[in-house]
């Protein structure tokens, strides 16, 4: 039986990605602006990153920011964008892809159902 990634801790899934991807403490840390001391914290489940270093780590390390969420053991009461660009910024969707409409119409109806086959096999995810 498959392993459910929501019942890994924060710290599981920060090596996880940290040890598949081949990076340092010393690596992330650049990428999501904190001490490499933080990340290894982090990881140690020491410390608990804040919302801000959440989304950068979702950006950077490509996991969701619910799964991040939910595994440093924050609660989901609200809505929040699944994904983060590196710097922390929401991603979103549907801006995206009004801006595709615009330059070429015909082809939004194609994105959102590959947006809407997506978000149907990965909602265990």
């Amino acid at each position: 039986m498959e392993e459910k990634i929501f019942s890994k801790s924060l710290g599981e899934l920060i090596r996880q990605v940290r040890i598949d991807k081949k990076l340092s403490y010393q690596d992330i840390a650049r990428m999501i602006q904190v001490p490499a001391e933080d990340v290894e914290k982090f990881e140690k489940m020491e410390a608990i990153p804040s919302d801000d270093v959440l989304k950068k780590l979702s950006g950077n390390l490509g996991i969701g920011y619910r799964q991040l969420r939910i595994s440093a053991g924050y609660n989901m009461v609200g809505v929040y964008p699944e994904y983060y660009l590196s710097d922390g910024t929401p991603l979103d969707i549907d801006e995206i892809l009004s801006k595709i409409y615009y330059k070429e119409p015909s082809v939004l109806p194609i994105l959102y159902e590959i947006v809407e086959f997506y978000k149907r096999t990965h909602a265990d995810d």
